[in-house]
């Protein structure tokens, strides 16, 4: 009998926002999409861009999922090097308030609560409220954390007047009472929002690892965006971020919808990312491939 040797096992942690974003994700651990790669993946839930953005600078984490804003901040502010390697989405986002608040006004002398107040969907909130002649001075800002931490907040306190959500939050929202008095996307325009990010060093020196993770990860997409696995997605939701059944497939549909859900194949949206670095303050008027190398994701596409 010949030796037979088995393929060495690469590990990866993976640091994501709990949500329904996470879906690839989850499908492509449940069903083995990862394992087949020769890939073990272990996906943290963050509490907030600090830990992300941290645990990725420091190694902890490999590969980050969330607000792209995230990356650009690693890059300007930590002085990081930090690429984009793939999209998903706009960010499904709603600018809730409390139900005593029906006009931007009322917003003035209020606390908006945000993950952090220097990236993504808080910068979006000042952009918004100064489209509707509301300046920065005149509410306070209190950092609370990721999208959960936000919900319970406002559900908590109604001194607490307003934030950004997304799925499934947005949807516990609205049945909470909360009213929505923005959409981010009619009030800015196109927004790329959740992307994958990984330090350029790691991803130079482990490039065939990046290649098959986002094989896989574009596997799990596909699965998700398949209507005949549409219970399966229910049950991920259901187990992995402990909602109910009817709250896991309102989400599903807004996701899956083909001209506003998920990006068919995790692509980029470059306009979507040029408003974003706008809206974080682009003074050199950098291009969106200054920040991303699409080198892996077309070699997973291409396998």
């Amino acid at each position: 009998m010949g030796n037979m040797m088995s393929s060495p096992i690469d590990s990866i942690s993976v640091i994501v926002f709990p949500g329904v974003q996470d879906l690839p994700n989850f499908a492509a651990e449940a069903h083995g999409f990862f394992t087949s790669r020769n890939l073990a993946v272990q996906t943290s839930f963050t509490s907030g861009s600090k830990q992300l953005r941290g645990g990725l600078s420091d190694g902890t984490f490999q590969i980050a999922h969330g607000a792209v804003d995230n990356a650009i901040d690693m890059i300007r502010t930590g002085g990081h090097d930090v690429v984009t390697i793939c999209g998903l989405d706009h960010g499904f986002n709603r600018f809730f308030v409390q139900p005593d608040i029906h006009r931007f006004a009322d917003l003035r002398g209020r606390t908006i609560v945000v993950d952090a107040p220097d990236t993504a969907f808080a910068l979006m909130i000042y952009k918004i409220l100064e489209r509707h002649g509301v300046e920065r001075h005149e509410y306070t800002v209190q950092q609370v954390g990721s999208t959960r931490f936000r919900l319970e907040a406002m559900q908590r306190d109604d001194g607490a007047a307003a934030c950004m959500l997304n799925l499934p939050f947005a949807v516990l929202a609205e049945q909470s009472g909360l009213r929505v008095l923005a959409d981010p996307v009619v009030e800015l325009g196109a927004y790329q929002s959740c992307c994958g990010f990984v330090l350029r060093r790691w991803a130079e020196q482990n490039s065939d690892v990046v290649t098959r993770y986002l094989a896989a990860y574009l596997e799990g997409l596909r699965w998700v965006l398949t209507p005949s696995n549409r219970a399966g997605c229910v049950q991920l939701l259901v187990d992995r971020l402990k909602i109910t059944a009817d709250i896991a497939g309102t989400c599903l549909d807004i996701v899956t919808n083909p001209v506003s859900g998920f990006a068919r194949n995790a692509e980029i949206d470059m306009e979507g990312f040029r408003n974003m670095l706008a809206i974080r303050g682009n003074p050199d008027k950098q291009p969106p491939e200054d920040f991303i190398d699409l080198s892996y994701y077309r070699a997973a596409l291409a396998g």
